[in-house]
């Protein structure tokens, strides 16, 4: 069951990044300013990571 809950919060951690890098493009297309573009690329970087320590859990 353990590894079921790490392997579902990677895939939300995985979604909410992907939703924020559509975010930050969307900005950047829309003539955004950077430092708002670059914050949203830097919370999904950081979602990314979550992610990525998610599914990096050992079995137990």
């Amino acid at each position: 069951m353990r590894q079921l809950s790490h392997r579902l919060l990677g895939w939300w951690y995985l979604a909410i990044a992907v939703g924020f890098v559509l975010l930050a493009v969307r900005s950047g297309l829309l003539g955004d300013l950077h430092w708002r573009v670059a914050l949203r690329a830097a919370i999904a970087a950081g979602f990314a990571v979550l992610s990525w320590v998610e599914f990096r859990q050992r079995r137990r």
